[in-house]
């Protein structure tokens, strides 16, 4: 029959000091077989504690939300893993004609250099980010030391499931991966990607990847905190109260303006990929009483529409037999062409993205330097 331990004289202090010796060695051990995992440094992110990402806004702008949440804009930055792509992995191999392959390692995507005749100088890059929505195509970055983006030489283009080289690269050095941008460089196309990323971090958190609520409406915890609070001021930007070249202005940030474009030769007629440029030298704007922003035609909570009545209704707004004067702007004149539909098939036609860079992509972007171009002879 089990009895409890009772101390008498048999018990010598010498078995109960090895008792407890015993019983501190095996809690040591214990301990010993239970690594611990040391936590991550914390980084200092106060300069962007009033952001708050998209997931807040949903409570009170539903319809907003939902608009926007799977936009091009939401998917312009995304970390390179199968669940971010979806539909959009791109096939993993050799990609053809090229010394380069798309390697996948323990769940790790890889863009491999082999140039030919050369093996010592066979590169490996881990791939951290994807640029792009997939609309057209999707660049692949590293992240050279954690800190400059290196983006890869090849492109994925899922609508037409096929690699290309990524606009604005060249092919001439076979052992070259990509283009490695500076820290500022970096930094500026991080930036136009997310929502926010703090100065003391190469990267934004994920919550914040892509063009979100607060890139053009601003950091939000203040705004929340306002309208929680009843006040008058609900610290946010009121784009009613812009005016068109405001507007521009803003979606310029990314999209370009002129100051951004003059100092290329090349760059400055790239009134197609640098829309809100474009749209600010067309005499619409210029003559119009600076009245056309780019929200005239598209509702910036949704992808761009592809409903040519759509744009059309905006042209004809002035551009029509029955248009009246405003107090700034007179009726404009009135198609010879056609009165009623399909203004932007010519007055704002389709050109190539590296058209004037003399480079084809194959990617078409529509000229937002509204004007009277000439007509093709077929």
């Amino acid at each position: 029959m089990f009895k409890p331990f009772q101390w008498n004289q048999k018990h010598s202090l010498g078995t109960l000091v090895a008792g407890t010796l015993l019983l501190v060695l095996v809690f040591f051990l214990a301990s010993c077989n239970t690594p611990t995992v040391p936590a991550p440094p914390k980084v200092e992110e106060s300069d962007i504690a009033d952001f708050v990402g998209n997931e807040a806004c949903k409570a009170c702008h539903a319809k907003e939300f939902e608009a926007q949440h799977d936009t091009y804009h939401v998917r312009s930055l995304r970390p390179m893993t199968k669940g971010a792509l979806g539909t959009q992995v791109p096939p993993v191999g050799k990609i053809n004609n090229t010394q380069y392959a798309l390697v996948e390692k323990d769940k790790q995507y890889f863009f491999e250099v082999t140039p030919p005749g050369q093996p010592d100088k066979y590169q490996l890059w881990p791939l951290e980010l994807i640029f792009g929505s997939g609309k057209y195509g999707m660049s692949f970055a590293s992240m050279l030391e954690g800190k400059n983006v290196v983006e890869m030489k090849m492109s994925y283009f899922p609508e037409w499931h096929k690699w290309d080289i990524t606009p604005g690269q060249k092919m001439e050095d076979p052992a070259a991966a990509g283009n490695i941008g500076n820290l500022v460089q970096s930094r500026k196309c991080i930036g136009c990607h997310s929502i926010a990323m703090s100065k003391n971090t190469y990267t934004p958190r994920q919550e914040f990847f892509g063009v979100g609520c607060e890139s053009c409406h601003g950091a939000g915890k203040p705004h929340i905190k306002a309208v929680q609070a009843g006040e008058t001021d609900k610290k946010m930007v009121h784009f009613q109260t812009k005016s068109a070249r405001d507007l521009n202005t803003m979606c310029g940030k990314c999209h370009l303006l002129e100051q951004d474009v003059k100092g290329s030769p090349a760059m400055s007629k790239m009134t197609n990929r640098f829309q809100p440029y474009g749209l600010m030298k067309s005499r619409c704007f210029l003559e119009g009483g600076e009245k056309i922003s780019c929200s005239t035609c598209h509702d910036p909570h949704t992808n761009a529409s592809k409903d040519l009545a759509l744009y059309a209704k905006a042209c004809l707004s002035c551009h029509s037999p029955t248009s009246k004067p405003s107090a700034t702007t007179a009726p404009g004149k009135v198609c010879r062409v056609n009165t009623t539909a399909n203004c932007t098939t010519c007055h704002m036609p389709k050109r190539d993205l590296l058209g004037d860079m003399s480079m084809t992509s194959g990617v078409m972007f529509s000229d937002h330097r509204i004007a009277i171009y000439p007509t093709k002879k077929q």
